[in-house]
């Protein structure tokens, strides 16, 4: 196996496993954003 083959198989796992950090990442962010306009819309 040669490296260049191997260069790309971990730069492909590296971007995938990035990509899905930041979906992750978002999913629960936009959650405590949600949780937090209900704690104000109750006070209010």
């Amino acid at each position: 196996m040669n490296t260049t083959a191997l260069l790309i198989m971990l730069s492909s796992q590296i971007g995938v496993s990035l990509f899905l950090a930041y979906f992750l990442y978002r999913i629960f962010k936009a959650r405590g954003d949600k949780s937090k306009q209900n704690r104000s819309q109750n006070s209010a």
